[in-house]
């Protein structure tokens, strides 16, 4: 079984023994802070998503594996952070 990690997040796209990418892993939840908040239903909900739409990448073919594609995760869910839940930013989480 091949995996790509994402320097980010602790990222990681699993594909099947044909090398097709059929599942993601991340440490996100842990910097979403999810704990037994009013928020967990909808941060384990954004969590999801991000890593849907990393496997969906995959999928189609995106280098999902680059340091441009990680910085730009890493963009959207320092973004996410700040702008939605007020969040401190998450610099120097990703390498």
């Amino acid at each position: 079984m091949k995996t790509i990690n994402i320097p980010c997040y602790g990222l990681q796209v699993i594909c099947d023994e044909t090398g097709t990418p059929s599942g993601v892993t991340s440490s996100l939840r842990q910097y979403f802070e999810l704990g037994g908040g009013e928020w967990d239903a909808m941060l384990e909900s954004l969590t999801n998503n991000i890593e849907a739409i990393v496997l969906a990448h995959a999928y189609s073919g995106v280098d999902v594996g680059s340091a441009g594609y990680a910085k730009g995760i890493e963009m959207w869910v320092e973004t996410i952070g700040r702008q939605c839940f007020q969040v401190p930013t998450l610099n120097n989480i990703c390498n």
